[in-house]
C-alpha cells in the first residue's frame, strides 16, 4: 500500500466538494464578491476583506457604491438589468478602500440563480500594476510618436535645404560655368587670331582684351577662393598705417574706366583728417570697396556713382563709407538675399546681372572681421546706397604723407629668380627687361641654393616660387635665412599658394613680401622700387 492509497478524498461526495470550493473561494488571491440584485454583498472572501481594509461584517452591510466610485443605485439597476440578459459580464472600474485609496480592477461577473433569485459572482482583479505599466507604455509610445513626428520634420527640413541647396550649387554650377568660359573665350579667341592679323593698333587691341579677360577670370577665382577661406574662417585682418585718402583715391583712379566706359560720373566726397595715418587692413578695404563700386557702375545707366568717406565717432573713432548711385535700384522682397552666397537679384535675363553672386557675400563677411556690418537702402528705380563703418585708430604727431618716389629711383638690382616653369621664367624675363635689372635664373630649389652660394655677394633679391622639385622655395628661404656667412637677400616669394596660413608659412621662414600669381607686373616693379628705397 503506498502513501497515495493512504490518503484519498471521495470527490463524489457533495459535502466534501461542496467544503473544497468554498475554501478556494474564500483563500484565493483575487477579490470574490457575491451580490443581491439590490447589489448588497451575501458573501465575501478573504482577500477582499484584506484589499478593501474592512471587515468581513462591514462589507456584507454594504452596497456596491460604498466601495465603487463609479456607481450609484441608478446605475446598477441598469447595468444590473443589462447582465441578467447576457449572464456574464467583463468591465474594468475602481474600488475604494476604507481608508478611501481609489485603485483600478479588472471584474469578471458570472450570473447564478438561487432559489429564483439571480446573483452575481464577481472576481476581481486588482490591476494596478498592470495599469502603470500601461500608462508608462502610453507615455513612452507617445515620446516616440513625439520623436517621430519631430524627426520627420527635421528630416523634410533638412529634404527641402537639401534640395533647396542643390537648386543653388545647379545655379552656380551654371553661373560659374558661364563667366569662366567667357572670359576664356575671349582670351583664346585674342590669342588665337592675333598671329592672323598685320595692324599692330589690332594686335594691341586684341592683346589689352586678352589681358582684360584674364583678370575678370582671376576675379571669378579670387571670389571662389575668398568664399571657401571666410567659411573655412582662414581670412584674418592685418591693420597697418595707410594713407587714407591715397587709398581711396587709387580706388576710384582704378574703377574711372569703367565709369568713363558708360558714360557715368564717378565722384568723391571726403571728409576726414587728411594729416595722419589710419590703422586699418588697406587690401580688405580695397577689395570691398572695389566690389561694390563695380556693382553700382554695373546696374546704373545713367547718372553716377559717388564714393563717401567721414570719420565719425568721439573718442573711438569709426570711418563711415558709403557707396551711392542713380541706377535701377533694388526691389524691397530681394533685399533680404543680397548678402547670401551664390545669390543675384534683378532681371535674369539680363546680362547685367550676370556674375558667380558671391561679392557681396565676401563685402560682408569682411567687413564684419573688421568690426562693422555693410547696410543697403534703395528705392527702386530711383538708386541705392551700400554703407558700412568699421572702428579706425589714428595716428597723430604726422606730417603730411607723402607719395613715395621709389619709382624714380633707376638703380638696377641684381635678382635671382627661382621658378621651375618655362613660361613663368619667359614672363618674369619680359616683365622686367626694361628695367634693367640684372637677372639670373635657376630651375629649382637646389639649383638656385647652389647659384646663391656662389653669388651671394651679388645678389640684392630673390624672387622664389614655393612648389618646385627637388626643393620647395619655403626650404629654400630657410636654409638661407639660417645661414650665417652669407650676405642676405630681401626674398620675394611669388606663389600660387595664396592661403593665410601659406602666407604665414613664408613670412616666418623669413620672406619679405609676397606677390600672389598670375603675376602683376605694377605690383611687381612696385614692390622691387620699395625694396630700392629701402636698399
Amino acid at each position: 500500500m503506498t502513501e497515495s492509497d493512504e490518503f484519498k478524498i471521495d470527490l463524489s461526495n457533495q459535502e466534501i466538494l461542496s467544503q473544497f470550493d468554498r475554501y478556494s473561494v474564500e483563500v484565493a488571491a483575487d477579490e470574490v464578491f457575491w451580490m443581491r440584485p439590490d447589489s448588497k454583498i451575501i458573501y465575501v472572501n478573504k482577500s477582499a476583506c484584506e484589499r478593501l481594509g474592512y471587515t468581513r461584517e462591514e462589507l456584507l452591510n454594504m452596497y456596491v457604491w460604498d466601495w465603487d466610485p463609479l456607481f450609484d443605485q441608478e446605475k446598477w439597476i441598469a447595468f444590473f438589468k443589462q447582465f441578467c440578459e447576457t449572464r456574464e459580464v467583463f468591465i474594468e472600474t475602481y474600488h475604494r478602500t476604507k481608508s478611501g485609496e481609489v485603485f483600478p480592477v479588472e471584474i469578471q461577473a458570472h450570473y447564478y440563480e438561487h432559489e429564483g433569485v439571480p446573483i452575481l459572482m464577481a472576481f476581481v482583479k486588482d490591476i494596478t500594476e498592470r495599469k502603470e505599466k500601461q500608462k508608462q507604455l502610453d507615455e513612452y509610445q507617445k515620446n516616440l510618436e513625439l520623436q517621430v513626428k519631430e524627426r520627420t520634420v527635421e528630416l523634410q527640413e533638412a529634404l527641402q535645404k537639401a534640395e533647396s541647396a542643390a537648386k543653388v550649387k545647379n545655379n552656380f554650377l551654371s553661373n560659374m560655368s558661364h563667366e569662366i568660359r567667357t572670359p576664356l573665350n575671349g582670351i583664346l579667341g585674342s590669342l588665337q587670331i592675333i598671329n592672323e592679323i598685320e595692324c599692330e593698333k589690332d594686335k594691341s587691341e586684341l592683346l589689352k582684351a586678352a589681358v582684360s579677360c584674364s583678370k575678370a577670370l582671376l576675379s571669378i577665382v579670387n571670389d571662389v577662393l575668398d568664399v571657401s577661406k571666410l567659411e573655412a574662417g582662414k581670412i584674418s585682418i592685418h591693420s597697418k598705417p595707410v594713407n587714407l585718402k591715397d587709398t581711396l583715391n587709387d580706388i576710384l583712379n582704378l574703377m574711372a574706366s569703367q565709369a568713363h566706359e558708360k558714360g557715368l560720373k564717378l565722384n568723391k566726397s571726403f571728409n576726414f583728417p587728411k594729416d595722419v595715418e589710419y590703422n586699418l587692413d588697406s587690401t580688405r578695404l580695397r577689395q570691398v570697396l572695389t566690389n561694390l563700386i563695380h556693382n553700382a557702375i554695373k546696374f546704373t545707366q545713367n547718372g553716377k556713382v559717388v564714393l563717401k568717406a567721414e570719420l565719425i565717432g568721439g573718442k573711438n573713432k569709426k570711418l563711415f563709407i558709403a557707396v551711392e548711385d542713380t541706377g535701377e535700384g533694388i526691389r524691397k522682397k530681394d533685399l533680404p538675399k543680397l548678402f547670401h552666397a551664390f545669390s543675384q537679384v534683378g532681371n535674369s535675363h539680363s546680362n547685367e546681372t550676370k556674375g558667380t553672386g558671391l561679392g557681396l557675400k565676401i563685402c560682408y563677411e569682411i567687413v564684419s572681421l573688421m568690426g562693422g556690418e555693410v547696410k543697403v537702402e534703395s528705392k527702386f528705380g530711383k538708386g541705392t546706397v551700400f554703407s558700412f563703418h568699421i572702428p579706425v585708430d589714428l595716428i597723430k604727431n604726422k606730417n603730411k604723407i607723402k607719395k613715395q618716389t621709389e619709382e624714380k629711383n633707376e638703380q638696377p638690382l641684381k635678382i635671382l629668380i627661382a621658378e621651375d616653369i618655362l613660361l613663368n621664367r619667359v614672363l618674369l624675363k619680359k616683365i622686367l627687361k626694361k628695367s634693367r635689372h640684372d637677372l639670373f635664373f635657376a630651375n629649382d630649389g637646389v639649383e638656385a641654393l647652389d647659384l646663391f652660394n656662389q653669388k651671394s655677394e651679388q645678389i640684392d633679391v630673390m624672387i622664389v616660387d614655393n612648389r618646385m622639385p627637388r626643393m620647395s622655395g619655403l626650404e629654400l628661404i630657410e636654409k638661407i635665412r639660417k645661414s650665417t656667412t652669407l650676405s642676405q637677400p630681401y626674398i620675394i616669394v611669388m606663389s600660387a599658394d595664396v592661403l593665410d596660413e601659406d602666407q604665414q608659412h613664408f613670412n616666418e621662414a623669413g620672406a619679405d613680401y609676397f606677390l600672389p600669381k598670375p603675376v602683376d607686373s605694377k605690383l611687381l616693379h612696385k614692390t622691387l622700387s620699395r625694396i630700392k628705397a629701402r636698399s
